[in-house]
């Protein structure tokens, strides 16, 4: 599992590799449009005129995402079209399939000129369905009736298109585009060139041998590691608490058989490449947001809800602000001491976001700018600085829970306890005198607390993103 998290960040911007790479390629959509001699389309998935809300909205229904694979391949692999020489990219060339799909779009000077979407053909790669259960008709229903479609609209998105990609029998990927996206003068790469950019996986058997939370806990006991928010006392009573429990409550799972099935975001990325707002960027973004994560998050929880066999939704965060915004929809880490721990990290760092914003605080914590005093109390009653050491950003399970098993587990009299134990200690001096988090082990007696602070003369490439900065004159350069 870790390894899993580990590959994921080494390309830490997924491009159409997966959507080339599969060997597979009768699983593509559509299947027909690549069996040498064969006639017959696919599934493009245009968003229908009618679906985007006002009715001032026409034009040619989107593009065809058969035009797109027809070029992409002719684009990696050449003109020939027999299955050798399609069946899988160069290994050479591993890192050389971010393709810029751009020149599909080049003989078209406005919206218009795009190509109209041909008809679907009834073939079974245009019918695999996301994860195995959603369809494309529901997903882009979903779209229309929670306002989204008109809300790009209003941006100037005016001709969305859906595309899936179930090649990998283990993560699909959803991309919600535009045709405007895909002009040439824009000069967007392929990995730029969306609205919204999904990937998933269905955990049919999510268990302790996959949560990321329980094996950081073995691997403190055995030294392997050590996380910046428990010592050796707090992982003995986790691992115990879920070796117990989790096997106790998986048997209220949705599909039965004693095992949750959850659904991971292993990847999200939401962007406005029209955007003209002059808001400082978080880590992790080229463009600004689209101002629709609370709708987009609604239809995964109402999708999952309704689901038959989801006992959750499960998100690992890559940055710190994501985990802030995945809680401020209802997400809920899994670990109780990580829960207490990352409350406590939050509050630690609320006076710096007072005074500068939450963009200049989220930039301290992803370029390690975040550091842990440590002091202790001398015979004087004066405080001495004993331990200034980085804190790094350690990232946990967040589920949004949609089964009864999940709902049980977090909602248990001993995962609460464990948690309360935890946040009073970290409340009360940091956890500056718990086994495995303190630097050096203190002496009977001596009293310690430790604090979280962001090195603010240690950052100077990042005042660009301060609201004070925001203030500055720019020929006097005093501050107003």
């Amino acid at each position: 599992m870790l390894l899993d998290y580990i590959s994921r960040l080494s390309r830490y911007e997924p491009r159409l590799r997966r959507f080339l790479g599969s060997k597979n390629s009768s699983e593509r959509e559509p299947v027909q449009a690549f069996m040498g001699g064969r006639s017959g389309s696919a599934t493009p998935t245009p968003i229908p005129p009618t679906q985007t809300g006002p009715e001032s909205h026409h034009g040619g229904g989107g593009f065809s995402v058969i035009d797109i694979e027809r070029w992409v391949l002719a684009k990696v692999w050449g003109s020939d079209s027999t299955p050798a020489a399609r069946s899988s990219p160069s290994r050479e060339d591993s890192q050389g399939l971010d393709v810029d799909l751009s020149e599909l779009f080049a003989r078209s000077a406005t919206v218009a000129d795009v190509k109209s979407a041909v008809e679907a053909s009834a073939t079974p790669a245009a019918s695999r369905r996301f994860l195995n259960y959603y369809s494309k008709e529901a997903l882009i229903e979903a779209l229309g009736t929670t306002g989204i479609l008109a809300a790009l609209e209003k941006k100037g998105y005016k001709h969305p298109a859906l595309v899936f990609d179930t090649s990998d029998s283990f993560q699909h990927r959803l991309s919600l585009v535009d045709a405007s996206l895909f002009k040439p003068e824009l000069h967007l790469s392929s990995s730029e060139s969306f609205l919204i950019d999904l990937y998933m996986k269905r955990r049919r058997s999510w268990g302790t041998d996959q949560m990321v939370c329980y094996q950081v806990m073995t691997r403190e006991l055995t030294g392997e590691i050590r996380a910046p928010y428990v010592g050796l006392e707090g992982a003995r009573e986790v691992i115990s608490f879920f070796e117990t429990s989790v096997p106790k409550y998986s048997k209220l799972a949705k599909k039965g058989g004693g095992e949750w099935d959850v659904s991971e975001l292993a990847w999200m990325q939401m962007h406005d490449p029209f955007a003209t707002t002059t808001r400082p960027l978080l880590p992790g973004q080229r463009f600004p947001g689209l101002g629709l994560g609370r709708q987009i998050g609604k239809i995964m929880e109402g999708m999952a809800e309704h689901s038959k066999v989801t006992d959750a939704l499960l998100n690992f965060p890559f940055h710190y602000h994501n985990a802030v915004a995945y809680e401020a929809l209802g997400y809920k880490h899994f670990c109780p001491v990580y829960s207490a721990y990352f409350q406590w990290f939050h509050h630690q760092l609320q006076p710096t976001i007072e005074a500068h914003g939450f963009c200049f605080v989220a930039w301290a914590v992803s370029m390690g700018h975040v550091r842990r005093i440590t002091e202790q109390l001398e015979p004087g009653g004066h405080w001495t600085k004993i331990s200034n050491r980085l804190e790094r950003w350690s990232a946990s399970e967040q589920v949004f829970v949609t089964g009864p098993g999940p709902q049980a587990f977090l909602g248990c009299s001993e995962w609460e306890r464990i948690r309360s134990k935890y946040r009073e200690i970290l409340w009360r001096d940091g956890a500056a005198n718990m086994e495995g988090v303190s630097v050096v082990e203190p002496e009977a007696g001596a009293v310690r607390r430790s604090t979280l602070q962001v090195d603010l003369e240690g950052c100077p490439e990042l005042w660009q993103y301060s609201t004070i900065w925001s203030k500055r004159d720019p020929e006097t350069g005093n501050f107003q």
